[in-house]
């Protein structure tokens, strides 16, 4: 694992239960690679733990989790629509080809075959 990077710093913040939130500052050339920081961290953390970091976690260091990083009435937020389970394999995510579908503002902004009435039928 050297190869990748150092590691260690989410094990002992998860240890010592300090809340890390996720967030990268690529821009530039490297700006697509972003998305592998999810397979980085799945080396320490579970799906469920960089899922939270990057929803839950981000919206309580920005002091706004009653308005983001949550599904609710009400609540800002954008969503994707993704075929698999990110829960069940975090890589999911890296696949721009496994998105079908990108909400902002409650519209559907990105569309590859995606029927957004399936979002209001029961």
């Amino acid at each position: 694992m050297p190869a990748l990077v150092r590691l260690d710093s989410l094990e002992l913040a998860r240890g010592a239960g300090v809340s890390k939130g996720f967030g990268t500052d690529l821009l530039g050339e490297l700006h697509d690679q972003q998305s592998r920081e999810l397979s980085i961290r799945r080396h320490v953390l579970s799906s469920a733990e960089i899922l939270r970091s990057a929803t839950v976690v981000n919206a309580e260091i920005v002091r706004a989790s009653d308005e983001i990083g949550t599904i609710k009435v009400g609540a800002r937020g954008d969503l994707f629509v993704i075929d698999g389970d990110p829960l069940a394999d975090i890589a999911v995510l890296e696949n721009a080809y496994k998105m079908h579908a990108v909400i902002q503002g409650g519209r559907v902004a990105v569309s590859r075959g995606f029927c957004p009435r399936a979002l209001t039928q029961p």
